[in-house]
């Protein structure tokens, strides 16, 4: 762990996000970096974290928050070399990027001056959370320069390599997805990939199976030479599996055991559309600028829509969502249907240049 950078003291920040979090944290970094004239030192937790931040010019260290949180502070030497590097880090300010407390036993143990530590409002914030969080960025604690109001839109933009874009072209080959305009559907989320009933209270996000096969056969009915993948992460599968042939698709079109991260980033730059409810990979989409449909239940898209350089379209059970006269009132993701989730897909085709 480094402490200081040539370009003086490096700012900390923290943040314990899923994968949709940390693609939105990207504005919020490059504005802390700018502000601050020095890369910032990112405490943070979740695999995904350096895949989508690791590129980043304005990141300097990233730090791992202790896995064991549970365990006694004395116990964990994990627990016991952070409170050393903050202990370390006296002069640098310290953004808490999180609305628990969790992380304040960390600040006390290492005494970090009250002074030198920023918190998000404590006030409800009715826009999206992105600019909360780059508004804290800018304007808390004594920066060292100023920074221009149009250096920090708020839009996301995650870069794919063009190894990884040739890879993917590859890969879309050898699956013969190449037939026609690849739509990506995420019909998953962290919840999907816990044991028990995909149907439990607990997960807000799912939404039924016989709902996303109607879903897939109106895009083919729409889209006749569409490639539709069902995509995923690997503890997934089944689940991608029995939507495929929901939908009418061969069970080789469910890949979700097959899309590690760095591939589905560049797949989506491939893809002519991603439909998904509202979690990380349509962060990702709208990030490397690939068209979104993104539907919404319990979620406020006020605060969570994707942003990114592609055309997004929010879907609501009663109506499209428009950025520029927000309304919502959550219902059950399940209420949303599935000629609804059509009807903002179509409206994305639209906006979008048809494939060649």
């Amino acid at each position: 762990m480094t402490t200081s950078s040539s370009n003086g003291i490096r700012p900390i920040a923290v943040r314990f996000g899923a994968l949709g979090d940390m693609v939105m944290f990207r504005p919020v970094l490059e504005a802390l970096a700018a502000r601050w004239g020095a890369p910032v030192d990112l405490i943070t937790s979740g695999a995904w974290t350096p895949a989508v931040l690791g590129d980043l010019e304005a990141v300097g260290d990233l730090v791992q928050m202790p896995g064991t949180r549970r365990r006694p502070f004395w116990l964990s030497p994990a627990k016991r070399r952070l409170v050393d590097w903050l202990t370390a880090r006296q002069e640098a300010p310290v953004f808490i990027f999180e609305r628990n407390q969790k992380f304040d036993e960390f600040l006390v143990r290492a005494k970090v001056p009250s002074d030198r530590i920023a918190r998000l409002p404590a006030s409800v914030h009715h826009g999206h959370d992105i600019d909360l969080q780059v508004s804290l960025a800018r304007t808390s604690l004594a920066p060292l320069r100023p920074i221009a109001d149009d250096l920090q839109p708020g839009c996301p933009a995650l870069p794919v390599s063009i190894e990884a874009r040739e890879g993917a072209t590859a890969w879309l080959a050898e699956e013969g997805f190449d037939r026609g305009p690849v739509v990506l559907v995420q019909p998953g989320n962290k919840k999907t990939m816990r044991a028990g009933r995909l149907d439990r209270a607990s997960n807000r996000k799912y939404w039924p199976i016989e709902h996303w096969g109607t879903l897939i056969q109106g895009v083919r009915e729409t889209l006749p030479d569409a490639m539709v993948l069902v995509c995923g992460v690997p503890a997934e599968q089944a689940f991608a599996a029995e939507i495929a042939e929901a939908g009418g698709l061969s069970a080789n079109h469910a890949v979700a055991d097959r899309l590690p991260l760095e591939r589905l980033f560049a797949v989506q730059t491939l893809a002519h559309s991603m439909i998904s409810v509202d979690t990380g990979p349509a962060h990702t989409a709208a990030a490397v600028g690939c068209p979104a449909t993104v539907f919404f239940g319990q979620t406020n898209p006020i605060r969570h829509l994707p942003r990114g350089s592609a055309p997004v379209v929010g879907v609501l059970h009663d109506g499209l969502f428009d950025p520029e006269d927000p309304h919502w009132t959550p219902v059950r993701l399940e209420d949303v249907a599935p000629e609804r989730v059509l009807e903002g897909w179509r409206r994305l085709c639209d906006s979008i240049r048809s494939p060649a």
